[in-house]
């Protein structure tokens, strides 16, 4: 169920941007904001349907990671402080919510520890240990996105930072965040 919503959003998204380009290019006439006005009120009974689902039951709250270092849900919330990161890495994905991934105090193992999160519609937030070199990527189809402190916004915005002792760090934090629309916060504790 899960691949089948990341590929339904995946594809939405592919559809939106594409009509978003030919529009740019004076292919076609596609007025973004006209539609998103025609279907708000799909918008909002998409949005309670989420919130009965996620209050009748369905996963909220905090995760641990699979064994291979997988966190998926369809909507809601996770929240997520792992010990360590597994040698494949961290991957968080989540349709619709929001994402907290805290690894202020994880054991991180040498070399690079890589983690990557995702959600379609929501946010994702990430707090790092300020003594660890980083390279962090976030963005977003629509929304904010907060790194450090460089931030962009509005359509496509992607903030991109790299430590310069990144490459000689014995233990180095790779972290890729993204939202289809939604913000990206990036800190350091």
């Amino acid at each position: 169920m899960n691949r089948k919503w990341t590929l339904l959003g995946g594809a939405a998204l592919i559809v939106v941007g594409m009509l978003l380009v030919l529009d740019n290019l004076y292919v076609i006439r596609f007025d973004f904001w006209d539609t998103i006005g025609r279907f708000w009120s799909v918008a909002l009974i998409a949005v309670g349907i989420w919130l009965i689902y996620r209050q009748a039951g369905c996963k909220v709250g905090d995760a641990t990671p699979s064994e291979a270092g997988r966190i998926t849900r369809v909507v809601g919330q996770i929240r997520t402080k792992p010990d360590s990161i597994h040698d494949r890495g961290l991957d968080v994905q989540l349709g619709a919510g929001s994402i907290e991934i805290d690894l202020t105090e994880t054991n991180l193992r040498e070399g690079e520890n890589s983690v990557a999160a995702s959600v379609g519609l929501g946010e994702v937030v990430v707090k790092l240990p300020a003594e660890i070199a980083c390279n962090v990527s976030g963005s977003c189809g629509i929304g904010d996105v907060h790194v450090f402190s460089d931030s962009s916004d509005g359509f496509s915005p992607r903030v991109n930072q790299t430590d310069p002792d990144y490459d000689s760090a014995p233990k180095k934090i790779k972290v890729t965040a993204k939202s289809g629309l939604g913000d990206v916060k990036i800190s350091r504790r």
